[in-house]
C-alpha cells in the first residue's frame, strides 16, 4: 500500500488531538474519519439516525462531534474495514489493467505509425512511376490513326430527324 492510499485510511495521532470537533465535514471527509462508507453516512442521515446541516450549496454537512457520537472516529493504526481493503485492492487492479492496456494501445500506435509510413513510401513511389510513364506516353511517337481528324459528315447531307421518346426507351 503506498503512503497516498495510507493518508486515506488512516488518521495520525497528532491529528486526532487538533480535530476541532465542531468543525462541519462533507460526507467524503466523514466516511474517512469514520471508517464508513458514504452510502452508510448518507442513508442514516436520510433517515434522521446522523444530524446534518446543509450549506449554502445545498450541500448536507455533519459536525464531527455527531459523527463521533453515532460511529466512532477512527484511532491510529486502527484496522482498515474490509470494504475498504476490497476497495483499495479493486483501484489496484484498475490502475494495473489500465497500465497493461495502455502499454497495448502505445505498440499497436507503433505498429499503425510504421505502417503508416510505409504506406506513404508505396504512394510515393507508385507516384513517380505514374510520372515517368505518362511522360513516356506522351514523348513515344503517335500512329497516323490518331493524327487524322474525325470523319465529318458531308456538308450538303440532312441530320437524322430526333427520335420519339418511345423510340429512344425501346431503342428503335
Amino acid at each position: 500500500m503506498s503512503d497516498d492510499q495510507k493518508r486515506d485510511i488512516e488518521i495520525a495521532p497528532e491529528a486526532i488531538e487538533a480535530i476541532d470537533f465542531n468543525e462541519l465535514v462533507g460526507i467524503g471527509r466523514a466516511a474517512k474519519l469514520t471508517g464508513r462508507s458514504t452510502g452508510q453516512i448518507g442513508r442514516d442521515a436520510n433517515e434522521g439516525r446522523l444530524p446534518y446541516v446543509l450549506d449554502e450549496k445545498k450541500q448536507k454537512r455533519y459536525t464531527i462531534n455527531d459523527l463521533d457520537k453515532k460511529y466512532g472516529l477512527r484511532r491510529p493504526n486502527e484496522t482498515v474495514p474490509a470494504e475498504a481493503v476490497f476497495e483499495l485492492k479493486s483501484k489496484a487492479a484498475d490502475t494495473l489493467e489500465t497500465a497493461v492496456r495502455q502499454v497495448r494501445l502505445e505498440e499497436r500506435l507503433k505498429a499503425l505509425e510504421e505502417e503508416n509510413r510505409s504506406l506513404r513510401e508505396d504512394k510515393e513511389r507508385l507516384w513517380e512511376t505514374t510520372q515517368q510513364l505518362t511522360n513516356r506516353l506522351l514523348a513515344a511517337p503517335q500512329p497516323a490513326a490518331a493524327i487524322m481528324p474525325a470523319a465529318q459528315p458531308e456538308a450538303g447531307a440532312a441530320p437524322p430527324a430526333p427520335k420519339s421518346l418511345w423510340q429512344r426507351i425501346i431503342g428503335a
